[in-house]
């Protein structure tokens, strides 16, 4: 993990494990967004607020 100031932070994959979600299907993928979504409507606003600031 990589601290930048005011910019959140970056997280390193592997190669391998990019592979791997290359391999995924597109519905599913297309899943995990849509539930990661339903999840986030349910934050606090100050939460989304804070998410979308480190947002790049």
């Amino acid at each position: 993990m990589k601290n930048r100031k005011n910019r959140g932070f970056d997280y390193y994959l592997s190669k391998e494990i990019l592979e791997d979600y290359k391999k995924k299907s597109p519905e599913l993928r297309l899943k995990w967004l849509y539930t990661a979504n339903i999840l986030r409507k349910e934050y606090p606003p100050d939460v989304v607020r804070r998410h979308n600031s480190l947002r790049m």
